[in-house]
């Protein structure tokens, strides 16, 4: 292995740099340098038009318009108001959904008695409730038989 090392070692040439490689690299030094000045122009646009668009609503007080314009363009004529109430526009808001009332303990699942269970099946599936009716009534299994264990110790044989 060192035998290999040593071969691959004196096989091993630095390598030159290619020819004009220098000269390139110093006229790219040289070489006048792109301007920022229309990038920067455009940021300072866009930063403005956005800082128009925000601060606009802050700025301008909303234009008031009469309820009822036909009065507005008509000759001022002395008119007898029998209650001076405030006018406003119709607003029509979207109705809010229903809230739920908040419970102090979540519903538990109430548990249907089995023969009730029994009953839904059949009346969903009339097939199957006649299949069940025509079977005989099941009797009760005798019980299994257990035989006294006993336990022999290992050194008695």
């Amino acid at each position: 292995m060192d035998e290999w090392i040593d071969r691959a070692v004196r096989a091993y040439v630095p390598a030159e740099a290619p020819p004009g490689i220098e000269r390139r690299i110093l006229a790219h030094a040289r070489a006048p340098r792109r301007s920022f000045a229309p990038w920067l122009a455009a940021a300072a646009v866009v930063c403005a038009v956005c800082a128009a668009m925000v601060l606009r609503p802050l700025i301008s007080a909303p234009a008031t318009m009469p309820v009822n314009m036909r009065q507005a363009l008509l000759p001022a004529a002395p008119v007898i108001e029998a209650q001076s109430l405030p006018q406003y526009a119709a607003v029509r808001r979207k109705a809010r959904p229903r809230v739920l009332p908040k419970l102090r303990v979540f519903p538990e699942i109430e548990r249907v008695p089995e023969a009730e269970v029994e009953l839904a099946r059949l009346a969903l599936n009339p097939k199957v409730g006649k299949a069940l009716l025509a079977q005989p009534e099941m009797t009760e299994p005798e019980p299994i038989r257990i035989e006294p264990l006993s336990i022999k110790l290992l050194d008695e044989d």
